[in-house]
């Protein structure tokens, strides 16, 4: 059987599951929970991390992993994540995009996925001991462009952080040393870009935003990011960029301490925790 029609029958087989919605009662006290809730159109699921109670509602972030193979589970792949997150003192959701189980649907690069983000969201702020008024964004790759574009979507996200994030499809596709991306994914499942390029859609970015990206970055080449600080700064938005010296599609050793370094300066500075 040809490969892409593994990958799509895999793909489609996934994006069938459907879970039990998560009874928001049962995930009030400290501890790692599988939850599921309502997205746009979809059932999302994801794992969620919460520190030790608090006697003052605690800020929360939705963590969202980059593209993964069909069938691969999205919120495992950035689970550490969201566990170093809880334990600064942070409610942490690492989130399955829709397309990757055990969430429903399928991958669209980011045309409706922000919207399952502002619904997740939305299911944060209901949970106790949850600051609904503060609520950010952490995404890798293809999961920085959706935390971009959910900044659009969502007035209760307050605080965005986006790893080498895609944020003009068309010139990505252009670019991308990856030859899948360029012949297949683009043209196949972004599209022209037109919606789903948060470069384009930079002046309804209100919160504050944090751009990282390595200087070696070929597979979303670090223009990126340069391209995303010009829009927002053209919207007097606030955004910072951290260049990471010699750094690929992804961080590790010093790398990855600089990186976490700027993101804890970041959220502590524009998500407080409240404990």
């Amino acid at each position: 059987m040809p490969k892409v029609l593994v990958i799509i029958l895999l793909w489609l087989a996934a994006a069938g599951c459907t879970a039990e919605l998560t009874d928001v009662t049962t995930v009030g006290g400290r501890g790692r929970y599988e939850v599921s809730f309502a997205g746009s159109g979809v059932t999302l699921g994801g794992i969620l991390f919460r520190p030790a109670s608090s006697s003052k509602p605690l800020p929360a972030i939705i963590v969202l992993h980059g593209w993964a193979r069909p069938g691969v589970p999205g919120a495992r792949r950035v689970e550490s994540t969201a566990r170093r997150l809880s334990e600064q003192g942070y409610v942490a959701l690492a989130l399955s995009m829709r397309g990757w189980p055990p969430s429903s649907g399928w991958d669209d690069c980011g045309k409706a996925q922000p919207d399952d983000v502002a619904k997740a969201a939305d299911w944060l702020a209901t949970l106790p001991g949850i600051d609904g008024d503060s609520i950010g964004v952490l995404g890798f790759s293809l999961g920085g462009q959706v935390a971009l574009l959910s900044g659009a979507r969502s007035g209760r996200i307050k605080a965005i952080i986006a790893y080498f994030p895609i944020t003009d499809v068309q010139r990505w596709g252009d670019t991308t040393s990856n030859k899948g991306i360029r012949y297949f994914y683009v043209p196949l499942v972004c599209g022209t870009g037109n919606q789903n390029s948060p470069v384009h859609v930079a002046d309804q970015i209100h919160a504050p935003v944090l751009l990282i990206h390595g200087d070696r970055d070929t597979e979303v080449p670090t223009e990126q990011s340069l391209k995303m600080q010009e829009a927002l700064r053209k919207t007097d938005g606030h955004v910072e960029l951290l260049v990471i010296a010699g750094g690929d599609h992804g961080f590790k050793g010093e790398q990855d301490k600089q990186a976490w370094s700027a993101v804890t300066k970041f959220l502590s500075l524009h998500l407080r925790s409240r404990d």
